[in-house]
């Protein structure tokens, strides 16, 4: 009850009202598998004795009416009656089944979504906190293990409505029966889910985690094959994967097995009892033709009654197995209603792009990262002015990247404040980042065309074209695009591997300068090249000096020697190199 509980709690109104209109066809199919059953005893009774059951008030009352004068007529009758009673229950046993699928596919692909836009929404630092495999897994298989969940549950609740109705038929029709194997089979399933239960739920976390981890391996064996290749290490990166595998496989296997197991037992249990029935009827002189119809509608009921069993049985098994996913969907539920709250508020104040004319500003800035105990950056008094062309340099892991993102706004200061023509940039990143070109060390390629290379989206809008080629020509890309034989339709494959390092950064430049930025900032995005292409790229950006701002983060002071100012970034501090901006 408490796994239903939360998983109400995690559906919208929308969906509790399809819940409801799920509710009303499960009763109308249990009503109409009542209905198939009790029409079975009329049957057989014509067939075994129909001009007594043409003698029957109700039956001859119906005779008149139909005109039924014949007992081969209203056999014919209720064999007809009884063919159409199968034809709605199977009708609405398939209406139930495309309602119950469309629920369940519909709904995992709005909470994909929903938790995809959640995530790609958030900070930068939220980014930073988490590995990106268990995000992954938070979208595809927890979601997709909550909605088998909420599928077996409706599952349970269909195949339950059935067997109790059915039970209730058999009780009236022979109690003692019924009794004797319903407890027996009832039993059966309490005594297996309360044995198993727990084990089944460590199953569960066991495949939710190693889901996780295999991913974290496929993303870095692929995310890294140049260096693996190089390394010799494709045995050690597939050993991890194996082993994570290996447990995942074993989990699932048992989790199958324990599923089964009720079902032989159930029909043994079931099957013995009614010969036992029928053994001691005949051995004590009481099999009469009452009992021959009994056992007649027993063994119908029986045909659909057992495979309810055994469904509820393994559907029961499925949800603790998988309640794990429940739980975790439950979980990063909350978080995700904080983030809509936040994104909500945050769109809603979202303005224009924020002007940028004359400076950025950073007062008494510090920043520390999250459970760290030392500040990367203290007291930082820095103003850039527009259009200056402006160098930060330094020891690795002196703060040059962390200056730059505080920049950016996608990391806030723990202290001070970061001011655009003296408007104060928190709350407002998202309208700094139109201003803003970003060029990385590594540029993310996406394996698609060049045009939505530089786009940075997947589309196929041509309406922008002439925008992209300006942004390769100012890129210095321009004519090695058209001398291709696709041009601007050229994939360029997986993070770029089609194209070379230096087109790579070119391209990267026309990314950034196709959204006309004031600011255009470059992380080490040329430490990677060796010096000829450095130098190449470089003199792509030479002709952009004073047209607007540009922050340059490099280690070799020739990428820098035009630059109007040079900062350098040292134990925590950021001082002017007034000899190297003169130099």
């Amino acid at each position: 009850m408490n796994m239903v509980k939360k998983t109400l709690q995690i559906f919208d109104r929308k969906q509790k009202n399809e819940i409801v209109k799920l509710t009303v066809l499960i009763l109308l199919g249990g009503f109409s598998e009542l209905v198939g059953v009790s029409v079975v005893v009329p049957f057989i009774n014509a067939v075994i004795a129909p001009d007594e059951l043409m003698q029957e008030p109700v039956i001859r009352r119906g005779c008149e009416i139909l005109g039924i004068t014949k007992a081969s007529q209203l056999i014919v009758g209720i064999a007809l009656f009884l063919c159409l009673i199968y034809i709605l229950k199977n009708l609405v046993a398939l209406l139930l089944a495309n309602r119950q699928y469309k629920f369940t596919a519909y709904g995992q692909r709005d909470l994909k979504n929903r938790i995809m836009r959640c995530y790609l929404a958030q900070d930068y630092s939220f980014h930073q906190d988490n590995n990106s495999a268990d995000l992954i897994r938070n979208i595809t298989s927890d979601t997709q293990m909550f909605y088998e969940t909420v599928l077996n549950m409706i599952q349970v609740a269909s195949e339950c409505c059935v067997s109790i109705v059915l039970v209730v038929y058999l009780l009236i029709k022979d109690p003692g029966i019924t009794l004797g194997v319903s407890l027996s089979m009832g039993a059966l399933v309490f005594l297996f889910l309360k044995k198993f239960k727990n084990l089944l739920s460590d199953l569960g976390n066991q495949r939710r985690d190693t889901t996780a981890a295999m991913m974290k391996c496929m993303q870095q064996g692929f995310g890294g094959i140049k260096e693996i290749k190089v390394s010799n290490k494709e045995s050690v990166f597939c050993q991890d994967f194996e082993k994570s595998n290996h447990v995942n496989a074993e989990a699932t296997q048992k989790n199958l097995f324990l599923n089964i197991v009720p079902k032989p037992i159930m029909e043994v249990i079931c099957v013995c009892s009614l010969m036992l029935v029928i053994a001691f009827k005949v051995a004590f002189g009481s099999y009469t033709d009452d009992f021959i119809i009994t056992l007649s509608v027993f063994g119908i009921a029986a045909f659909r009654l057992l495979p309810s069993v055994n469904r509820i049985s393994s559907y029961m098994g499925t949800v603790l197995h998988q309640g794990v996913a429940v739980d975790a969907i439950s979980r990063e539920l909350v978080h995700i209603r904080e983030m809509e709250q936040n994104i909500d508020i945050a769109q809603k104040s979202r303005k224009e792009a924020i002007p940028f004319d004359n400076k950025i500003s950073l007062e008494d800035v510090s920043f520390q990262y999250p459970n760290t105990e030392d500040c990367v950056l203290e007291h930082v008094q820095l103003t850039i002015s527009k259009n200056e062309s402006v160098a930060f340099i330094g020891p690795s892991g002196a703060g040059k990247t962390t200056l730059v993102d505080l920049i950016l706004g996608i990391l806030k200061p723990v202290q001070g404040q970061i001011r655009i023509d003296g408007l104060d940039l928190e709350g407002k990143e998202r309208e700094w980042h139109e201003q803003i070109g970003y060029i990385p060390q590594t540029i993310y390629m996406l394996d698609d065309t060049i045009r939505n290379n530089v786009r940075f989206e997947l589309s196929e809008d041509r309406e922008d074209d002439e925008r992209i080629w300006e942004a390769l020509e100012e890129a210095q890309l321009k004519e090695f695009v058209k001398g291709l034989e696709h041009g601007l339709d050229t994939v360029i494959g997986e993070a770029g591997t089609r194209i070379s390092g230096g087109q790579r950064q070119r391209l990267g430049i026309a990314r950034a300068l196709y959204r006309n930025p004031s600011l255009l900032i470059l992380d080490e995005a040329t430490s990677a090249l060796d010096s000829d292409t450095e130098a190449a790229v470089m003199e792509s950006i030479e002709h952009l000096r004073g047209r607007m701002t540009l922050l340059i983060i490099a280690h070799r002071l020739s990428t820098i020697e035009n630059c109007d100012v040079v900062y350098e970034v040292k134990d925590k501090k950021v001082a002017e190199k007034q000899e190297e901006a003169d130099g």
